[in-house]
């Protein structure tokens, strides 16, 4: 039987869960994390079940401070967001399993940008669609993640240096 570290990158995990499983509570999403990490330790060369070491899950707090929004030309309270709420509730929900380790990187809350999306550009270049027929959908705020990857990296040595969740440390991402 042999330790498995899982490492999850939150920002992926979350994104695709929201796809894959529709909007959940932060407790019905922390527990699916936690079955499915478990569904995911394979048998061992005996055909014992391997053990889980750890699950370490990298994301970053949400946004807390006030950005300029676009499409609605006033300043916006992120940390009154739903999104925030939610990913704060989130953390607090993964905190409190067994084997879990909350790796958090930070928000560049400086260099914070809006995209339109794609096919509206193509509209708006091509002159088939007219600035003021933009909806509030068509913008998504762009944020960078920092120290996240950096923590993923020095995690990953670790645990090869330990040999602890090695050689069967998975890392999910896409």
């Amino acid at each position: 039987m042999e330790n498995v570290a899982i490492l999850v990158d939150g920002a992926f995990f979350i994104k695709r869960a929201l796809h894959i499983f529709g909007k959940l509570t932060p407790d019905e999403l922390a527990s699916k994390l936690c079955s499915y990490s478990e569904k995911h330790l394979a048998r061992d060369r005996k055909g014992e079940r391997n053990k889980l070491y750890r699950i370490f899950f990298y994301d970053c707090p949400p946004l807390q401070n006030k950005v300029f929004h676009p499409y609605h030309q006033q300043q916006i309270d992120m940390a009154k967001s739903e999104r925030s709420i939610w990913r704060l509730q989130f953390h607090d929900e993964l905190r409190k399993k067994r084997k879990m380790a909350l790796r958090l990187g930070r928000i560049d809350d400086i260099n914070v940008t809006w995209r339109i999306n794609y096919d509206k550009i193509k509209k708006l270049c091509s002159g088939r669609l007219k600035w003021h027929d933009l909806k509030e959908e068509d913008f998504s705020m762009d944020v960078k993640q920092k120290g996240v990857d950096m923590r993923i990296g020095i995690d990953i040595t670790s645990l090869a240096l330990k040999k602890t969740g090695y050689p069967n440390c998975s890392y999910f991402r896409g």
